[in-house]
């Protein structure tokens, strides 16, 4: 992963060590997969045009690799794909509603559980962020 990860434009040993450091490869190639450009701005020294162009030039190198992700992730995948979503929906309706989206991803990260719908977590967000 190394290796192609400084095949990417921009990207030197530094940013690739720094990448594969703070998530597995199998928890960067699912990132990649499912175009989950938040994940990647969070990781030290990559914004947001280094995460799309990590997206667009590693799309058609990390197809053997999404063919060996663990079992485990690929279990788990599915539920985190549906709290990803409700927690994405929340953010997008928060931001729509006005909010800045740091705030909107604050809050929601204080509020996420595992077990409210989208409905909830608004509601709940909400009260927060106005007290």
């Amino acid at each position: 992963m190394l290796r192609i990860l400084l095949k990417v434009n921009g990207v030197g040993p530094r940013l690739a060590l720094t990448i594969l450091s703070s998530m597995t490869p199998d928890e960067f190639v699912r990132a990649l997969i499912h175009q989950d450009t938040e994940s990647l701005v969070r990781l030290p020294g990559v914004g947001k045009k280094t995460a799309e162009r990590l997206m667009i030039e590693m799309r058609d190198k990390i197809s053997d690799w999404e063919k060996n992700i663990s079992p485990e992730l690929k279990i788990t995948e599915n539920k985190n794909d549906a709290r990803h979503q409700v927690i994405q929906d929340t953010i997008s309706a928060l931001i729509a509603l006005g909010f800045k989206r740091d705030v909107a991803s604050r809050t929601v990260s204080k509020l996420e559980n595992g077990i409210l719908t989208s409905e909830e977590m608004i509601r709940l967000s909400l009260r927060e962020i106005v007290t």
